[in-house]
């Protein structure tokens, strides 16, 4: 995984997850690899606006930098909800998730990550 993502992925585990009933900093910390999932796309005129289109309906965004270069998302997976992290690099839009539920935690993160490739896929096709 980038490092400037898995950075902004614990960061945003450590702030949001407990708050937002999705993971605990310990259990991501124990099974990263279960609970994680990533994903990268190209997209030659990214901007942030069209970040924001792409994750709009998904679930909420918790925040955004003053730059709008990242982004921190919750997704509605099912029942269940992940933390998405999405961050503009160049012409690449990449993005990273985590979750737990149980004994599916890399599921509902790669349900996560399918669900923002649907959308960016429809949107640009």
């Amino acid at each position: 995984m980038n490092e400037k993502l898995t950075k902004r992925l614990e960061s945003a585990v450590f702030e949001f997850g407990l708050s937002q009933n999705i993971c605990s900093p310990e259990e991501i910390q124990k099974h990263w690899e279960r609970c994680t999932a990533e994903g990268k796309r190209e997209i030659s005129d990214i901007s942030p606006l069209k970040v924001v289109s792409f994750l709009t309906g998904l679930g909420t965004i918790l925040k955004e930098d003053s730059k709008g270069k990242s982004y921190v998302t919750t997704v509605n997976v099912g029942l269940s909800e992940a933390l998405l992290v999405t961050l503009i690099d160049g012409n690449e839009l990449l993005f990273a998730a985590c979750a737990h539920e149980g004994m599916i935690y890399q599921n509902i993160a790669s349900k996560a990550i399918a669900c923002l490739e649907e959308r960016i896929d429809r949107a640009t096709n």
